[in-house]
């Protein structure tokens, strides 16, 4: 524990001895150089970095009589439905607690999710991916009214099985260790024993071998019962002789290397893990992190609250600069009653521009249940904005996996000002965007730090920001404020793209690359960018730029160049006869033998299918 003083720093630790390395670079170059320190985490799956959505309980619906009305596979089957038919991106649910029929079983609850090897076949054709709930513990209480069907003592035989055999962390006596952890009273898998740990994937293959790529592992901070006063910290013993004196986040950290070494074994490479507990050494697993259960609310952190939308941004740029390039926070919050409409709308705005898009919370609410009606346009457009930039977070994941260069940084590390640290909600995402989530209930205009340059609005060429400054702008609710840097050029996905998951009947074409570049003020600079196979150029001569994009093989290309104030004069694609069309539509479905341009006032977009593709624009 670091305690900072004004000329002094003050360290507690346990032992006698203490490796101090210190670093006095810019703070993104010490970041980076942590993690390669820590381990550089391998880069998430695609379909991981598309939107996911989940239930706080997939539950079996009974009427007067006891009859079963409704199940929790037609309540899954249903959200895949409504986001199908919305045109709203995703491509990973996931089914929370319960779903078993007992406290880490790993087997499914027929009763509750019955038909669930046709539902699993079902969503895979529909472009989605399956992850599932689960903990370290495995249960010796009766839980059986948590689920419609879970059986009495369900965990019973596995917990007796796995404490005969000493896999269960336990007390001074060999006995094993239980604890009430939230979900019922049990005991908890011994993480440091092989034994242990190969146990318990033996107990998960099945599931994994029905098609499930995937866990959110909840707990994990529970091998610190001495953290409120429960249980001495010598209470709890592990096979390697250690105590939770020391244990610490090394048994949350042994607990997902459990987890993930079972998914390397059935889906190599092609898994996602979201856990609520990391620590020193854990980024070099993978995991994304959610913060656990924040309030359903616009406030900051107090207790007796833990914080609401505020602290989930609080939470996602502490850990990028962690060296944890994966968060994702429950949009609309978890603690409390369902969110209000502004604060739904406003926390998926601001999930739209973190790594991880996760959408579900305690209430039990989707975006289109009916409750949401006014926000479900706003959510979809949220959702949307989040697929597009599909290319660039593979791109700037594999960078935070290559180096250790982190995702985010708040705009105080990019800019150090003490305006800029004044600004604690406002961030970068890959040098690239500018963003500044509405923090405030009510709120419709943001104050926000420009960092050096020119930031022009993604939703309104007119709206342009010029830094190092602080400003204000109009935030309404359908908008999130959000810029991109005029030297920059994004490489986005087909605007229609319903997932990233093969998936036959699914709207838009996921070969399909949108490069995007806006022309600053000063009408001249080139940029260049390299995003998977894409290479990207924009070069300016006077008055006139040309824009161009290659990749390693022939794709449909949509070349989007904005021109700010300026209004176009002539456009043209090189080599080629272009084909002048009038909608975005027309452009999108342009014949691959074609090339079409679509020319607006202050924006030309050029339509092409091959190895490259250039587009040429002279304004007035």
């Amino acid at each position: 524990v670091g305690v900072a003083h004004a000329n002094a720093t003050t360290l507690r630790f346990h032992g006698d001895a203490l490796h101090l390395a210190l670093r006095t670079g810019a703070i993104v170059d010490d970041v980076a150089a942590f993690a390669r320190r820590v381990g550089l985490p391998p880069p998430p799956p695609a379909w991981a970095l598309a939107p996911m959505q989940w239930r706080n309980s997939v539950d079996v619906i009974t009427d007067a009589t006891g009859a079963v009305t409704a199940t929790g596979t037609d309540q899954l089957l249903a959200d895949a439905h409504e986001m199908r038919t919305r045109n709203i991106p995703a491509s990973t649910i996931w089914i929370d607690a319960p779903w078993e029929t007992g406290y880490n079983t790993f087997v499914v609850n027929d009763a509750q999710l019955p038909g669930f090897d046709d539902a699993m076949r079902t969503l895979g054709s529909e472009g989605f991916h399956v992850v599932t709930w689960a903990t370290d513990a495995v249960n010796n209480s009766d839980d059986h009214e948590q689920a419609f069907g879970m059986p009495p003592y369900a965990s019973q035989s596995m917990f007796d099985d796995f404490s005969s055999r000493g896999l269960l962390v336990t007390n001074a006596d060999g006995s094993a260790f239980t604890f009430p952890w939230g979900r019922g009273v049990g005991g908890f898998v011994d993480f440091t024993s092989a034994d242990a740990c190969a146990a318990y994937q033996d107990a998960m293959a099945p599931l994994l071998e029905r098609g499930v790529r995937g866990f959110k592992l909840d707990y994990g901070e529970t091998m610190r019962p001495d953290v409120l006063g429960l249980e001495p910290n010598d209470v709890p013993r592990f096979a390697d002789g250690s105590t939770t004196a020391t244990m610490h986040t090394k048994f949350a950290r042994l607990y997902h290397e459990c987890y993930l070494g079972a998914l390397d074994a059935r889906w190599p490479g092609d898994h996602f893990v979201i856990t609520r507990t990391g620590g020193l050494y854990d980024q070099k697993n993978g995991v994304a992190i959610w913060p656990g259960d924040l309030d359903a609310s616009f406030e900051k952190h107090a207790v007796p609250v833990v914080g609401g939308l505020p602290s989930a941004i609080g939470g996602f740029l502490s850990l990028a600069m962690s060296a944890y390039p994966l968060y994702g926070s429950d949009v609309g919050g978890y603690r409390g009653p369902a969110p209000s409409t502004e604060l739904f709308v406003r926390w998926a705005q601001f999930a739209s521009l973190s790594t991880i898009m996760q959408t579900g919370g305690g209430a039990n609410y989707a975006a289109w249940d009916d409750g949401y009606v006014d926000a479900i346009d706003a959510y979809a457009t949220a959702a949307r904005t989040h697929m597009d930039l599909l290319p660039m977070w593979i791109e700037w994941t594999k960078r935070a996996s290559t180096d250790g260069t982190p995702v985010v940084v708040p705009v105080g590390v990019v800019d150090d000002r003490p305006d800029a640290w004044a600004d604690p909600a406002t961030f970068v995402v890959g040098d690239t965007l500018l963003v500044a989530p509405v923090i405030e209930e009510g709120a419709t205009k943001r104050t926000l730090f420009a960092p050096t340059g020119s930031w022009t609005s993604w939703w309104d060429d007119d709206v342009v920001v010029t830094g190092p400054a602080t400003t204000t702008v109009d935030a309404p609710l359908d908008r999130m404020p959000l810029f991109v840097r005029d030297d920059a050029i994004v490489v986005l996905s087909d605007p229609a793209l319903d997932t990233a998951l093969p998936c036959p009947t699914c709207a838009g074409d996921v070969d399909r690359r949108v490069v995007r570049t806006t022309i600053g003020a000063d009408g001249d600079g080139g940029a260049q960018a390299l995003v998977g196979d894409v290479v990207a150029t924009r070069t300016v001569a006077g008055k006139s730029v040309a824009l161009t994009a290659s990749a390693d093989e022939a794709r449909p290309l949509v070349l989007d160049l904005h021109l700010g104030a300026k209004s176009a004069a002539n456009a043209a694609v090189p080599g080629q006869t272009a084909t002048t069309v009038t909608s975005e539509a027309a452009l999108f479905s342009c014949a691959p033998e074609d090339a079409c341009v679509f020319v607006e006032a202050h924006r030309v977009r050029a339509a092409v299918t091959g190895r490259s593709a250039e587009l040429d624009v002279q304004w007035q």
